[in-house]
C-alpha cells in the first residue's frame, strides 16, 4: 500500500534508511522490554490469524526477516509499520498494543 504510493525503489531505500539510523538510537533497557512485548503480541496476534512469517509478508509489503526482527523485540519501528501489520492483520492498530505493561 504504501510502497504502492512511494514506488518499490523508493520505499527500499526509505527501509533502508530507517533500519541504518535505528542503530544510533538509545534504547533504554525499560523500552527494550517494551518492544520484547510487543513482539509476542503481535506474534500471537499472527499465529491466531494462521499466518506464517512469509503470508504475513506478502499482506503488509514487509520483509519477513524484519517481522521476525519485530517479533523479537529486536527493533524499534514506526507509526507506518504498525499501520501496516493492523491492515494485515485486519485489526484495529490499538490491538497491537493491547498488552500487559510491567
Amino acid at each position: 500500500m504504501i510502497a504502492a504510493f512511494l514506488g518499490h525503489k523508493n520505499f527500499e531505500k526509505i527501509c533502508h534508511l530507517t533500519e541504518s539510523l535505528e542503530k544510533f538510537v538509545m534504547i533504554t533497557p525499560s523500552d527494550k522490554k517494551a518492544l520484547k512485548k510487543f513482539g509476542e503480541n503481535l506474534r500471537k496476534l499472527r499465529n491466531q490469524k494462521d499466518f506464517s512469517l512469509r503470508e504475513m509478508s506478502y499482506a503488509c509489503s514487509i520483509d519477513n526477516s524484519k517481522i521476525a526482527k519485530i517479533e523479537k523485540g529486536q527493533i524499534n519501528i514506526t507509526l507506518t509499520t504498525l499501520l501496516q501489520l493492523a491492515v494485515a492483520l485486519e485489526v484495529h492498530p490499538s490491538s497491537l498494543l493491547d498488552y500487559p505493561l510491567e
